[in-house]
């Protein structure tokens, strides 16, 4: 986008972005998706591009995939990375992780002779936040998992001016719900994903990826109790795209099946999960099926925005972000936040949904030095 919402502009005046120089390319390299964008920092020119990768599969292919989801961006001036992407499991540690995330963009990148420097979660916006390759493979610790902190620093010092008060920053991806606490002179404490776990402010569930049968283990049609496969043959974007609260994307192949996202191959695939193609069983069954587990799934989601609001009853804004925004919405309604209607912002009512679907990418590039 040239200008983009006020928001935008708004935005990159807070943060004093039209005083930097150059163009920046800003990463977000997680295990099943790619984000990045491309920053001018004078005029506020933002391009995007999201790439569905299943890194776990190909972890040597990642350095030739950021070369292609960059081919038609114009030369950055520097390049900065958030991460995730450590937690796959063809790594056998996180540390190897961060290190073999970090060969692969440097391989990718290196012979174009600009700054690279990966994110790393500090409690106060510094140098330290920004490592360079040899640093970040020493700081594994402060450089995994650290697209959330980019976000919460974002937004938090942003919007916190604006209400003087503290809120709840919600970021619904296709993998995980994160929740972050921010408010006025409160620093930014960087957490690991355990630590987060405990406190519930990381949930692993996600708008795409869910695995089915874990949200929903059984179902409840015509007096009976019946158990779904405990197989991957359908996630919980299936239940959602029968139930249309997800639209279809025919472009979309990051399924259980590797079958495009409509909801056609949905019911085929839940049926799986009964061991049936979806023309041995009554659709009204699907359907049923579907339900059952949105119901499950908005649950848990609301019941993990409510938690914020019992332990600190002083919370008065919510930001909703992310591709799952939507369903945030939906589970709102079931809490207390549903009385905060003039305090709730969305990220793709700010700045659009192609901007809010990439924002751990957009964090890193207006935060870059």
């Amino acid at each position: 986008m040239d200008s983009g919402p006020p928001q935008w502009n708004t935005l990159l005046k807070h943060w004093q972005v039209s005083q930097k120089s150059g163009r920046v390319w800003g990463f977000d390299i997680g295990g099943a998706n790619l984000k990045v964008v491309c920053l001018d920092r004078p005029s506020g020119h933002l391009t995007s591009q999201s790439h569905s990768f299943a890194l776990w599969r190909t972890p040597q292919e990642l350095s030739t995939a950021l070369q292609a989801l960059t081919a038609s961006f114009a030369a950055p001036d520097q390049i900065v990375i958030t991460t995730t992407g450590e937690i796959a499991d063809c790594f056998p540690r996180k540390s190897a992780g961060v290190a073999a995330i970090v060969d692969q963009c440097e391989m990718a990148f290196a012979r174009r002779g600009v700054p690279i420097r990966y994110y790393a979660q500090t409690a106060s916006i510094e140098d330290r936040s920004w490592l360079r390759a040899d640093e970040a493979k020493q700081s594994c610790t402060e450089v995994a998992a650290s697209n959330w902190h980019a976000v919460a620093r974002l937004w938090g010092n942003f919007l916190s001016s604006e209400f003087q008060a503290p809120g709840l920053i919600a970021d619904l991806g296709s993998t995980t719900l994160d929740l972050t606490v921010v408010g006025p002179d409160r620093p930014l404490t960087p957490a690991s994903d355990w630590q987060r776990i405990q406190t519930g402010r990381l949930v692993y569930t996600g708008a795409r990826r869910s695995p089915l049968s874990m949200i929903l283990p059984t179902v409840n049609y015509r007096g009976l109790t019946l158990p779904l496969a405990q197989e991957l043959f359908a996630t919980i974007h299936d239940a959602y795209l029968l139930t249309e609260l997800i639209d279809e994307d025919e472009e979309n192949n990051a399924t259980a099946d590797g079958r495009p996202a409509t909801r056609d191959h949905a019911a085929q695939r839940i049926a799986r999960m009964f061991c049936s193609d979806a023309q041995e069983l009554p659709s009204e069954f699907l359907h049923h099926v579907a339900m059952q587990a949105q119901s499950k799934h908005l649950q848990l989601i609301a019941s993990a925005l409510a938690r914020p609001l019992r332990e600190e009853p002083g919370l008065l804004w919510l930001l909703n972000l992310g591709e799952g925004e939507r369903l945030l919405f939906v589970a709102m309604a079931q809490t207390r936040w549903s009385m905060f209607a003039g305090s709730i912002r969305s990220g793709t009512d700010l700045l659009g949904p192609e901007v809010s679907g990439v924002m751990p990418a957009v964090a890193v590039a207006i935060l870059a030095p």
